[in-house]
């Protein structure tokens, strides 16, 4: 594995850059993936691949209504609504919006080199969601 072209040994790897865009290199059976992730400053980002095969990365546009809600994928904080979460890997994943009255919990399927639209919205009553 390398980032920014400088070996960091085999996965799994936790490395320390510095805030901006990064290109991150997997190789495995001679094939190699690649990934352009930015690092904003005072966060952690998480770039998965899993197995040989290198599963395909997809993304997740998250909108909600308000806008501002803390989103999290798998349990890890990305940010603030509205945002696009890149580089997840293919396959089912746990989307959680929290507002302050609660939060609401949706699975979303990443397909392969594409973005999925997941639309939250908070009205009065309780949540509703887009459907997938």
């Amino acid at each position: 594995m390398t980032i920014d072209g400088v070996s960091q040994g085999r996965a799994p790897v936790t490395a320390s850059v510095p805030a901006g865009r990064h290109r991150i290199e997997i190789a495995s059976a001679g094939r190699t993936r690649t990934h352009e992730v930015d690092v904003a400053a005072d966060r952690e980002t998480f770039v998965q691949a899993a197995d040989a095969d290198l599963k395909g990365m997809g993304s997740i546009r998250v909108t909600t209504d308000p806008a501002g809600l803390e989103v999290r994928v798998d349990g890890v904080l990305h940010g603030r609504s509205p945002l696009t979460i890149d580089n997840l890997a293919e396959g089912t994943h746990t989307l959680l919006v929290a507002h302050g009255e609660g939060m609401v919990r949706r699975t979303v399927r990443v397909r392969s080199d594409e973005t999925v639209d997941a639309t939250l919205q908070v009205r009065p009553g309780g949540w509703r969601c887009s459907p997938p």
